[in-house]
């Protein structure tokens, strides 16, 4: 049952577990967070546009709601709402450009009359630093590429929301580059032998499970920034991450080549920045799971072993 028949058919006769929360963009982050969510035995709904997402979602135990958050004109609503989480791709529509997920949030908090708080979450993309400076909340951004772009105008949306009070608490959290089981950075080639596209140059990344945990404690933390930043705090050079890579995952030493100057890959390369992570470690308290990638990746490996 979809959560706008669920509240449909509520009835004063029949309890319901409380909506403590709306997830935006169920994909691979926000996933993660819904287990951990549900596992402490909260209820949590996944906003979907439908189709095979939604089959999907519904077969991991989810439910959904299906709706389209750049719908203006659509009517679904979810008044018992009141904590969500923001994790949609930062990919344009050809009718906003750079405003779309301004127009997503602004739809969004017409639907939820009793949000309370919004998390939001952000890259670390924003940055446009190149010669390996430290950068945090404090750094100035000027992205270039379209992603990142949405993301900073999305960040600017929240804070002059909460700033007029029109949400009580909103936090943008830019994320490093994120990985985790299923998801380490170009894997596939290093397991077939290809040459990996990879230019000189450092990776600030954090493991899917401390993004949950952060998220988290985001939702309940009493008074949290407007901003924060999220990574290990241990970037790793990005030749020695692929060398420590085939090591662990047993595979034959890396080749590299340099990436195609027109891909997103490359653009990204160009971006040498540090992200140094200590505000949110300090006001959440938060220990990481896994405090570089040796010990991420080495995990996954395991797992993926004990799977086999």
């Amino acid at each position: 049952m979809s959560a706008a028949e669920r509240e449909k058919n509520q009835t004063p006769s029949r309890t319901e577990p409380a909506v403590s929360l709306l997830i935006i963009g169920c994909g691979y982050v926000g996933q993660q967070v819904a287990r951990m969510r549900q596992s402490q035995g909260n209820h949590v709904i996944a906003l979907t546009r439908g189709g095979d997402n939604q089959t999907h979602l519904a077969q991991l135990g989810f439910e959904t709601l299906v709706a389209d958050w750049l719908d203006s004109a659509g009517d679904w609503h979810c008044p018992g709402i009141r904590q969500a989480l923001v994790a949609v791709p930062h990919r344009a529509d050809e009718r906003w450009g750079e405003q779309t997920h301004c127009v997503g949030l602004g739809n969004l908090l017409s639907r939820l009359p009793h949000l309370e708080r919004l998390v939001v979450l952000s890259t670390t993309g924003v940055y446009h630093q190149s010669q390996g400076e430290w950068v945090d909340e404090a750094s100035p951004t000027q992205p270039e590429r379209i992603g990142p772009r949405i993301a900073l105008a999305a960040e600017r949306w929240l804070a002059e929301h909460v700033a007029s009070g029109a949400i009580p608490c909103g936090t943008s959290l830019r994320l490093a580059g994120i990985y985790g089981p299923g998801r380490v950075p170009l894997l596939a080639k290093l397991r077939t032998g290809e040459a990996i596209p990879v230019a000189e140059g450092v990776l600030n990344l954090i493991h899917v499970t401390d993004i949950a945990q952060a998220i988290l404690r985001l939702l309940e933390h009493p008074a949290p920034s407007q901003l924060y930043v999220l990574s290990d705090g241990q970037p790793v050079d990005r030749l020695t991450f692929y060398s420590d890579a085939a090591k662990i995952f047993q595979t034959s030493a890396p080749k590299f080549t340099e990436p195609d100057p027109d891909t997103s890959r490359a653009a990204r390369s160009q971006s040498c920045k540090r992200v140094n992570p200590s505000r949110i470690l300090h006001d959440l308290q938060l220990r990481l799971t896994y405090p570089n990638h040796w010990a991420g990746l080495t995990a996954i490996a395991a797992q993926e072993r004990s799977d086999a």
